[in-house]
């Protein structure tokens, strides 16, 4: 038997499978909830309880455009509000998850909550306060059945600063800034001119007699 893709509820037909979150036994003819997951490289279901899977469900904004809807295959764009169907670990870690968009997930959703035991409060959803607050009351409204709008809201990401652009410098216009930081050499003084030797007399003629 192929497991299935997608959230299930079904009546257990043993009382051999617990739950992923409590860890208590679900007795046969008990509702559970089945997730599909991954076990040593296979596909398998794993079944919670129907209270507890309400209680692992979360809503946020899709962080990339790359997921697509379980409920009819359709991409989520990033920034769209989304639903998440989650088992979690004992530390609170994602093992396994199926994503919708908001109004595909409204059907399961109200099926879980005709569950015995189970109460579901829309507006309580882990990260339901933490959407902006024209999505919070479309995701609300989708989630309940309600006619969502024509178009799905969309969180728009923040523009990020632009770097400053870097000055291309020129060989020519680098030699240049270098010649005028580089210190500039002291000018030799030059070494001061030798004075002539006196000039000697000469007379060669010779003396002339007194008579």
């Amino acid at each position: 038997m192929v497991a299935p893709d997608k959230p299930t509820l079904e009546v257990a037909s043993s009382n051999r499978s617990s739950c992923q979150r409590c860890k208590e036994k679900i007795e046969k003819g008990e509702m559970r909830a089945g997730m599909p997951s991954r076990h040593n490289g296979l596909s398998v279901t794993k079944w919670l309880k129907p209270a507890c899977l309400v209680k692992n469900l979360r809503v946020d904004y899709a962080p990339t455009g790359r997921a697509k809807c379980k409920g009819d295959g359709s991409p989520i764009a990033k920034g769209e509000p989304r639903v998440l169907f989650r088992i979690l670990d004992c530390l609170g870690n994602v093992n396994s998850q199926c994503i919708f968009k908001p109004p595909n997930a409204a059907e399961y959703l109200a099926e879980l909550g005709r569950c015995e035991g189970v109460t579901l409060d829309i507006g309580a959803i882990d990260g339901m306060d933490e959407l902006e607050p024209e999505h919070r009351a479309w995701t609300k409204s989708a989630l309940a059945g309600g006619e969502a709008v024509a178009s799905t809201p969309r969180r728009e990401a923040p523009e990020k600063p632009k770097a400053p652009k870097k000055r291309k410098a020129t060989a020519e216009g680098d030699d240049a800034a270098d010649a005028a930081a580089a210190p500039k050499k002291a000018k030799k003084k030059a070494a001061p001119k030798k004075a002539p030797p006196p000039e000697e007399s000469s007379d060669d003629s010779a003396p002339e007699d007194v008579e």
